[in-house]
């Protein structure tokens, strides 16, 4: 959804999750979910009233609001993750990314954001394996599951 959603839509989407964040400041989902929808937006160009690098800023608020709230919590990992891809603290990317698979090693989103980081970082023989094991629990994966394959035989 994140990835198909109508530009047209971001901003109504967007809205409504900065007034759930106003109205119940300590849900964790919602801070997190918050971070993705403004690294997505800084990515594909929904940002319109800010510079790149400033919507990431945003974006790293929210999921240091996230992390936070709970540092354990699976979403608030993944979020912080992705903003420490931009950043590029490596070190910071991998251990967020990593922590929910320590917890669930059959959660295929888990499984599929550690590989995917790793992967971003070049560790391509390494997260391959990791993405396989999640495409292979995953009821449907999204198309950029299949990116890390691409090339590989």
């Amino acid at each position: 959804m994140r990835l198909t959603a109508p530009r047209d839509e971001y901003q109504a989407a967007r809205d409504c999750l900065e007034a759930t964040a106003r109205e119940d400041p300590d849900n964790v989902r919602t801070s997190a979910m918050l971070a993705y929808l403004r690294k997505d937006a800084a990515r594909f160009g929904h940002e319109l009233e800010r510079s790149r690098h400033a919507a990431f800023e945003l974006t790293g608020e929210a999921a240091t609001r996230a992390i936070d709230l709970d540092p354990r919590d699976k979403d608030a990992l993944q979020a912080m993750s992705q903003v420490e891809q931009y950043y590029r603290d490596i070190k910071r990317l991998i251990d967020h990314a990593g922590q929910p698979v320590d917890v669930n090693l059959n959660d295929p989103a888990a499984l599929a954001n550690f590989a995917m980081r790793l992967g971003s970082v070049g560790e391509i023989s390494e997260a391959v394996p990791i993405k396989k094991y999640a495409v292979d629990r995953s009821l449907a994966s999204p198309p950029c599951d299949f990116h890390l394959f691409s090339g590989i035989t």
